[in-house]
């Protein structure tokens, strides 16, 4: 099995274990970020594809045209493939205002190119978004658009959002209790599989004891996995 796919079976929270064995201690994105609209899986999963954009200051006018716009629009339907997860948001940390950064005919686009979900600050047009299929991550939802609020938006450079610096290549896990990016390591990953699967023998020994009456105490102590 893929190990990408091999993620499917595990839970956000234990892959974080997992990466705070090797040091990699902040990378959950924040609490405000939650699935908003969840995959038929109830998990998203998929490598990064990353859209950074400069936040200003105060919203400008000037320049954004039409043809601007399409030809934005043709690099993304060449940059985002079958699979991809495309996080989207600021190229620096730090606070920023809310405005949306993915509406229903980029999600469309998006979708089209086959993309798995998309992670981003916040959506508009949610009912339009909602039929595609397409899983979302997101604070919220904001009727503002994105047009007039960023600049200079580059494609496969790293994007700060919930806390961490996501880079093209890293790897998405969403599913209820949060979204954590697992870094773009091979061995890392092959790792990380591995862990897993050793986790999950434990755990379940762990809850047969538990539902057998054993205290919690005991079956810690026992298997050190709960």
């Amino acid at each position: 099995m893929d190990s990408i796919a091999a993620l499917a079976q595990y839970k956000s929270g234990t892959i974080q274990d997992f990466l705070d064995t090797r040091g990699h201690f902040e990378r959950c994105l924040g609490p405000e970020y939650r699935m908003l609209i969840k995959p038929a899986s109830g998990s998203l999963i998929g490598r990064v594809k990353t859209i950074s954009c400069e936040v200003l200051t105060k919203p400008e006018t000037q320049g954004r045209t039409t043809e601007r716009a399409v030809i934005v629009m043709k690099q993304y339907e060449s940059h985002v493939g079958p699979g991809d997860v495309v996080v989207m948001g600021p190229s620096t940390r730090g606070a920023f205002p809310a405005f949306e950064w993915v509406g229903g005919f980029i999600a469309s686009l998006f979708h089209g190119c086959g993309a798995a979900g998309v992670v981003t600050p916040f959506i508009r047009d949610i009912e339009e978004i909602e039929p595609l299929g397409l899983a979302v991550v997101a604070q919220g939802t904001h009727p503002a658009i994105i047009r007039y609020r960023v600049k200079g938006v580059t494609l496969g450079t790293p994007v700060c959002i919930g806390g961490v610096e996501v880079k093209t290549g890293d790897i998405v896990v969403s599913d209820s209790d949060g979204t954590v990016i697992i870094p773009n390591d091979e061995a890392l990953l092959t790792d990380l599989v591995a862990f897993l699967r050793e986790h999950a023998e434990l755990e379940k020994k762990a809850w047969e004891d538990r539902k057998r009456g054993d205290l919690v105490s005991t079956v810690f102590g026992r298997y050190g996995a709960l």
